[in-house]
């Protein structure tokens, strides 16, 4: 049965669709443009100020073929530690 939506009810569901579209980055997977190149600059400028003598390790969690952690050493070089990559499986 089709429920008949009123305009606060069509506002509102247009209204979701655009923060929907918006969180998901509108499918743009432009590293440099859809703000993942900010946050992995941000995380190594942070982890050089606080790294101690030993390093750190980085969990890249839902790796697939670890992309952002390559993309992180190669902004970062001088960065310390390790990385663990992981990547889920359906069972």
């Amino acid at each position: 049965m089709f429920v008949r939506e009123n305009l606060l009810q069509r506002k509102l569901r247009s209204f979701a669709w655009r923060i929907l579209n918006y969180t998901d980055n509108l499918n743009n997977s432009t590293f440099s443009k859809n703000g993942e190149e900010a946050f992995l600059f941000s995380l190594g400028k942070y982890w050089e100020d606080h790294q101690n003598k030993n390093g750190r390790i980085i969990l890249d969690v839902g790796a697939n073929v670890g992309g952002y952690s390559e993309m992180f050493l190669k902004m970062m070089p001088s960065i310390t530690g390790g990385f663990i990559c992981l990547k889920p499986k359906n069972v």
